[in-house]
């Protein structure tokens, strides 16, 4: 599943210049329509369909995503750094 976040000051903010970014929107994906299983990573690509992945991460608590539930990330939820 994907979800488009524009890359604005509006949805991530730069922590204190040091090359890392929070998000400062609850990034919300749409409701399953069938079991996804366990989601342990995510990724952040240049495009919703045929790009290159930039990043990707391990999801700290892993949830298991059923029928009609909705994978959600809280504000500040994801943080961001490229080394």
């Amino acid at each position: 599943m994907r979800k488009q976040l524009d890359p604005s000051d509006s949805n991530w903010t730069d922590l204190a210049g040091v090359g890392c970014v929070r998000n400062n929107v609850k990034i919300s994906l749409s409701k399953a329509t069938a079991d996804w299983g366990t989601i342990t990573h995510a990724a952040i690509c240049t495009a919703s369909t045929n790009g290159s992945v930039i990043a990707y991460a391990e999801i700290t608590s892993p949830k298991t995503i059923e029928t009609n539930d909705v994978l959600e990330f809280d504000i500040n939820a994801l943080q961001v750094s490229l080394d």
